[in-house]
């Protein structure tokens, strides 16, 4: 909950709308965060706030939902990458839904 309120606190600093533009433009702002702190782009830090922001941000884009389960998608993104998590996910959507 305190994550979504600073989330959304980043999208008032940088009149970021909530479309996909926006909502990378925030992402990217984690990021530097993130790297603010004194985490490395090869940190979990940094991979967990590039999956759950920039990665659920474009598996919305491609599918229209966000991920079934949250931890294993940003797992699977932390694993193998986003755009093989999103194609993870987009399977498990389809079973999801035939269920």
């Amino acid at each position: 909950m305190q994550f979504r309120f600073v989330h959304d606190m980043v999208h008032v600093e940088l009149s970021a709308d909530f479309d996909v533009e926006g909502e990378l433009a925030v992402a990217r702002a984690h990021q530097r965060r993130i790297l603010s702190y004194g985490f490395d782009e090869h940190s979990l830090e940094y991979q967990m706030i590039t999956a759950d922001t920039a990665g659920q941000t474009l598996l919305h884009d491609a599918t229209g939902h966000f991920p079934v389960s949250q931890i294993e998608f940003v797992t699977a993104c932390i694993n193998g990458g986003i755009a093989a998590a999103i194609e993870t996910e987009k399977r498990r959507l389809r079973l999801h839904a035939a269920a």
